[in-house]
């Protein structure tokens, strides 16, 4: 998916090693303003501090985990 602007990223897959924090602080920081990240997958999928760290610099303003 590199390269690729989205409005809208939407999880679903299984919890593994191979996705394990599959979106960490570099995906969240290639994300475009105002787009929204939606997981519905298992937690551990996304790297939940990095998603606090994207939120308290402003850089991600739409989740939901």
């Amino acid at each position: 998916m590199h390269g690729v602007v989205l409005d809208v990223d939407s999880l679903h897959c299984p919890l593994s090693d191979a996705t394990r924090n599959l979106i960490g602080a570099a995906e969240l920081a290639r994300m475009k303003a105002g787009a929204i990240l939606i997981n519905t997958a298992r937690g551990g999928i996304v790297d939940e501090q990095a998603l606090v760290d994207a939120f308290q610099l402003g850089a991600q303003r739409n989740a939901v985990n």
